[in-house]
């Protein structure tokens, strides 16, 4: 069986974006982790408050929430199953 290939310091796109300002910073996984955990956790923070404030309809809060389910069902039906 063929192992899938990584793409670690070898490929173009990691030495591209070692010159993006900023992201040189960042060279431990822990740290790209954190970023994406403040991230998620913001973003449906502003959702809410948009949707308080009467920024967003009814209808396209109900659009957001199935194509998020759709994402959801499909990131799960793509998941390499356990032995």
């Amino acid at each position: 069986m063929r192992k899938p290939a990584s793409a670690g310091t070898t490929t173009p796109l990691v030495t591209a974006a070692y010159y993006v300002p900023l992201y040189s910073w960042f060279r431990n996984i822990s740290r790209h982790m954190f970023l994406f955990a403040f991230g998620a956790s913001v973003l449906p923070g502003v959702g809410v408050a948009a949707f308080e404030h009467g920024q967003v309809s009814l209808r396209t809060l109900r659009r957001a929430a199935g194509a998020l389910a759709m994402i959801c069902v499909a990131l799960l039906a793509t998941a390499p199953q356990r032995e």
